[in-house]
Parts: C-alpha cells; structure tokens; sequence
C-alpha cells in the first residue's frame, strides 16, 4: 500500500491555528491586549507562547519553540524543534502564537542546526484563520549556524497573533531546526495606523493588506503560481501543480488541451528531473469534451509528455501545468496510465493519492476545479473521494460525505445533476474514450480554499471491489502572476 505524510483537506496549518485559539491567554483573543501589554504605539518584542507543528521528532517536539531561545551553539541538540523527517513528500511547517497582538515590523528565527530550509512566512490576523503569505520570505541562502533569520514586514498593517513558517528540508537532506521565535510590533489601539507601503509587497496598504497581496480583493494582480524552469529553456510562473503517488516501473502520458487562446505547457517532475513540453504533434488531433470545460481543440498548441518513473517504490511524480508567457486561462489535463489494482489497499484511505496544490493563481482562477476518474474498461466503477489528515473520507457537518460515485446521481458531490452522457476524452491510441454512467466527477468552487494547502484525493470503485486502467482528468484555471 502506498503511503505518505498527510494534508487536511482545508489545510493543516490553518486547523492547528485554530486549535492554538481556543486555548491562547485572555488578552490574546479579543482585540486588545490588556494587564500588562504595551500602550499604542510602543515598539513590543515578545518570543512565543504557543507552538504546533506537522510533525515533531521525539525530544525535538514544537514546544521548544516557545520562549526565548536556549542553543547558543550550531548542534543538532534537545531544546529546540525538528520535524519528524527531513525527507517527507511535503513540506512541514511550524506554527506559533503569541500572547499580544500587534502590527508586525519584524520576525525572528532562531535557527540552530542546518538552517535555510524555510521556504515561505505566512501571518494570523487576529480573529481570523486566513493565511497572509509574506512575500520573498525564504530563507534558503543562510551564511551562519546557528543563525537568526530577520524578516522585516512591510506589508501588514493590522494586528497580527500567529507566524507560520513552511520548510522544505530535502534539497540540503538534513533536519532543520528551530529554536525560538521572536515578533516584533506595535500595540495596535483598536485602529489601524496607515504606514507607507514600500518593501517587497509593493504599493500602499489597503483594507488590511498591501494593495495586490494575499488578502486583496485584487488577486488577479497578485496570484502566485508554480515556477518551472525547463530544462531545455523558458518555463513559467502561473503553474498548477498536481502530485501522484505513482509505481514504479510503469509508463504515463499527460496531456493538456487549453480552452480559447491558453497555450499550455506541461512540465512533469519526479524531484530530481524535470521534462517540459509545450507544443505536441502527438496531441494536435487531441479532443476533450466533458460538461465543465465543453468542447476543447484539436489545437497545433496542445501539449505532452510521456514518461516512465523509474523509482526503485512508489513515489510522487508531479505534473505542472502553465503557459507561455504566464498568461492566465483555463485547461484540461489528461493523465493515461493509471489503474485501480489490488494493490491499492482496502478500507477509508485506498486507493491512488491525488494533491492538487492549492496556490494562489488556482484559487484566483474563478474556475471550479473539477476531477474525473473516467474508466477504461467496463469492469470498473470509479469513485472519487477526499480525504483528510487523518486518511478518512471528509464527512461535512450535514453528514454529507465528499464522494462520487456515479455522476449525475445524489451519491455525486458537488454533481449530482451533472451529466456524464455524451463526454469523452481522446486517447493516445487515437481513439475516443466516451464517459459511462459509473464514471465520476467531483467538483468544488476554487474560492472556498486558502492559499497553500492541498486538496487531496483518492481514485478508487466502491469498496474496492473492481478494478481496471483508468483517465484522470483535471478541469482548472490558473491567473498571470
């Protein structure tokens, strides 16, 4: 059975925000700090209260990250915190609180052993569990261990309680670990004082946020995608990435089709090599035409890669699509080689692993994000469902569960009146494949999502009782960056 670290479906970094809420100090939670907290306008440095994490390594828990720091010395050492792994298939993250809010000026990290893995900061207003992304906050190029990574923010101008920080510890294959966090503010007064905007945010502040930023209601000025560089020259910045968790041994094709003028590219990446593709031959004659995206090509501006993954066990293997010159549209992906087998495992949480990396370009796209699992062959029933950190199907508050097995029936969320009749998909065997009254297609509102997490899916059939080559396809938008 294939396994990997988990997502929650609305993001783990925002539940365990959340979590820290309801037991933060009295005058951490309702807008103005009280007893001891600074007058308005007076600078506070205060390290952090509380601490939750992805992932702690036994003795290195999230708790060391609270208080002020205790390692003076670069040394994989007890009393600061590490993730579980350095190699997980996604990126851990840290998060704390503090017991005042205040309008931040500066963050600082106390990094004590192999520090330059933080990949993004993200910040808490108070009241809220929308993650603000600072922008150019990595720190991936460090100089000293240990080492304090100074962040001076620019860009928010209302009180803030929590700082995230996401790391990606596998390029330099070792644990980073952090020691303490220090935030640096103004006592807000129940106001919000205007600053000038400057800094890397660009533009001045506005309702909260810098203009464009995470928070602005002007998103499509501002919408972060995936980058790829392509190996053979040019690339893009308004990527949407999806991840399978694939065998080994076996050959795939991805394929995608742009809807109006959207010239794709597609870039697929196991890690350790990246092959792109803008303009295919073989998927010029290509057509699609499912009930979200209608009739798409043939187009000369189709794009496709096969591959094989050659990992020695399962693994993850990404397909990113963008455009050419990062202009912003819609798109179908077709992905063939996959199969429901036996090997799948049984039970909540079987079946082949989707994460749809939820980045900003895709959630600013306005377009719903539709999946189908379209079968092969008439022996299997496909399902789709989402799962949750903890590997179950996500059942929402109404008892309704987040599956389809069958589309344009009540058992199909988010299209239980959406036909399958008459869709199809092109092969690259040349032939049409038409949708069947078994197959299914979940689809959800980008907007309802927040930056940075990942929906994750499971192609399956009921109770894993049947089993057969399948066609995942991906209906999504994406902005210019």
């Amino acid at each position: 059975m294939k396994t990997r670290a988990r997502h929650t479906i609305w993001g783990a970094l925002v539940m365990a925000l959340l979590l820290v809420m309801t037991t933060a100090p009295v005058g951490a939670q309702d807008g103005k700090p009280r007893g001891g907290g600074a007058a308005s306008g007076t600078e506070l440095r205060q390290w952090a209260t509380q601490a939750q994490a992805s992932s702690e390594y036994p003795g290195w828990e999230a708790v060391n990250a609270v208080g002020a720091p205790t390692i003076t010395q670069c040394a994989d050492q007890r009393g600061a915190w590490a993730s579980q792994t350095w190699d997980g298939e996604r990126e851990e993250w840290l998060l704390v609180t503090f017991a005042t809010p205040v309008i931040p000026t500066q963050i600082n990290i106390h990094q004590n052993f192999n520090p330059g893995s933080i990949t993004r900061l993200v910040v808490f207003a108070e009241g809220s569990d929308e993650q603000i992304i600072l922008p150019n906050s990595a720190d991936l190029n460090p100089i000293d261990c240990p080492n304090v990574f100074s962040y001076d923010v620019t860009t928010i101008t209302e009180p803030i309680i929590a700082v995230g920080m996401y790391l990606d510890q596998r390029d330099q294959r070792a644990w980073t670990e952090i020691d303490a966090v220090e935030l640096v503010g103004v006592a807000g007064d129940g106001t919000t004082p205007t600053t000038d905007g400057g800094g890397s945010g660009g533009g001045g502040p506005s309702g909260g946020s810098a203009a464009g930023g995470p928070n602005s209601t002007n998103t499509r000025a501002n919408a972060p995608g995936i980058s790829i560089v392509c190996p053979q020259g040019g690339g893009f910045d308004n990527g949407v990435q999806v991840t399978i968790n694939m065998r080994a041994g076996f050959s795939y094709t991805a394929t995608v089709l742009g809807i109006g003028d959207f010239d794709p590219i597609v870039a697929v990446t196991d890690g350790d090599e990246t092959l792109c593709n803008d303009d295919s031959s073989a998927a010029a004659e290509f057509i699609v035409d499912l009930p979200t995206s209608g009739e798409v090509g043939p187009s000369t501006l189709s794009a496709q890669m096969p591959f094989t993954y050659s990992g020695s066990a399962f693994g993850d293997v990404s397909f990113v699509v963008g455009s050419v010159g990062s202009t912003a549209g819609e798109f179908v992906l077709l992905i063939e080689g996959l199969a429901v087998t036996s090997n799948d495992g049984s039970g909540d949480g079987a079946g082949d692993p989707f994460y749809l990396s939820l980045s900003e370009n895709i959630i600013a796209s306005g377009v719903d994000i539709s999946a189908y699992m379209i079968s092969v062959t008439n022996d299997l029933d496909s399902l789709i469902y989402v799962v949750g950190e903890d590997d179950r199907m996500i059942v929402l508050e109404d008892g309704t569960a987040a599956v389809c097995d069958d589309a344009n029936t009540p058992s199909c969320y988010g299209a239980p009146d959406v036909s399958l009749q008459g869709a199809f998909v092109t092969r690259t065997n040349g032939r049409r494949l038409p949708t069947g009254q078994f197959d299914s297609l979940f689809r959800v509102p980008s907007d309802i999502f927040t930056a940075g997490n990942f929906l994750e899916y499971r192609f399956s059939s009921p109770g894993q009782r049947t089993f057969g080559d399948y066609v995942a396809a991906f209906h999504l938008g994406t902005t210019a960056p």
